[in-house]
């Protein structure tokens, strides 16, 4: 199967579970029935926000790769850029994880930003619906910003992995929402464009 008709049969799946912006009693679907279909290796259009104007907010999706605590530790250390959790002595907790997980994403950005000129400005730790619950989010279907293959192989080398990032629905998202007319809110073309690669 071609790239063009494995995209082609993801949007015809997806379509469906958009919602009808011209219908006023309800929806075509909600976060269960996207759910099903998770993780994505793309998200078609309508489920970028801004699409529906001020009508409607799509499911948030986080894209990245599904990590647990253990293979980041395990990745940090091999580059160096490990921050241990530092134990509280009055806390009554006898283990704790030895990775702060936050501040060492926040440390891998930095470096990639200083060694490749990189930048990640939305790498966290995210709580997502499938595989083990927890993900490395690189952006949302709300940050109107895609990586492009350089920093997606840069990431990949850091994380010690090759596989490609996918969309997951964010554990808590509430799915398609009706949202106020007058509320401001970030428009997202689309598709995102992808940020351009620093030049060599």
């Amino acid at each position: 199967m071609t790239e063009q008709q494995d995209k082609k049969e993801l949007v015809e799946m997806l379509l469906p579970l958009t919602p009808n912006p011209s219908s006023k009693t309800g929806f075509k679907c909600g976060h269960n029935n996207v759910a099903q279909h998770i993780p994505l290796r793309t998200l078609v259009p309508q489920f970028f926000e801004g699409v529906y104007a001020n009508i409607l907010e799509p499911p948030l999706f986080h894209l990245g790769w599904h990590f647990e605590e253990q293979d980041l530790e395990t990745a940090a250390t091999k580059h160096g850029l490990l921050v241990k959790q530092i134990r509280d002595p009055a806390s009554p907790c006898i283990w704790e994880p030895l990775i702060n997980v936050h501040a060492t994403l926040r440390k891998i950005a930095q470096h990639l930003k200083q060694d490749k000129d990189l930048d990640f400005p939305h790498l966290q730790y995210a709580s997502v619906r499938s595989r083990n619950f927890v993900m490395i989010s690189i952006t949302t279907n709300y940050k109107g910003w895609l990586p492009n293959d350089e920093e997606i192989k840069a990431l990949q080398e850091i994380l010690c992995c090759t596989d490609e990032p996918v969309w997951d629905l964010y554990m808590y998202s509430q799915g398609w929402r009706r949202v106020s007319g007058n509320v401001q809110r970030t428009r997202c073309p689309f598709l995102p464009p992808k940020k351009p690669a620093a030049a060599a």
